[in-house]
């Protein structure tokens, strides 16, 4: 990852904010008004297809990151982690590429990690059925 990217921001993509539709959610709601939006408002700013801001969405709400409520979405970040979202937000403002990036190689990360943890578990079932043939 960029070292360019401070580690509080890291936290974030490596945790909540890992995929480009909870970025692209939480980056809009940091930016508004008592950190909400409309679903409407969030659909214009972000320009993904609905489904996609919608899985944004719901994903926020299960981590208890935001609520949504009478069509309004509400980021409720504990106040000790506000600073870390707005310097998310004036990174992603100065270079997005950056962020796209660092959310890219954390997805390849876990994709790597999750086909290691495969292939061990294989080889472990494996190993046992040989054990079990003896």
């Amino acid at each position: 990852m960029s070292p360019r990217i401070p580690p509080p921001v890291q936290q974030l993509l490596r945790g909540p904010l890992d995929t480009f539709e909870k970025l692209e959610v939480a980056v809009v709601l940091t930016r508004s008004e008592a950190f909400s939006s409309s679903v409407a408002e969030l659909t214009k700013a972000i320009r993904f297809p609905l489904e996609s801001i919608e899985r944004g969405i719901d994903a926020l709400v299960g981590l208890h990151i935001a609520e949504f409520s009478g069509g309004l979405v509400r980021l409720t970040i504990p106040a000790r982690d506000v600073a870390a979202y707005e310097a998310l937000v004036q990174l992603y403002d100065a270079d997005r590429v950056s962020i796209a990036q660092a959310v890219s190689e954390i997805a390849m990360e876990k994709i790597r990690g999750m086909a290691a943890q495969t292939f061990a578990e294989a080889f472990q079932a494996s190993r046992k059925k040989s054990d079990d043939d003896r």
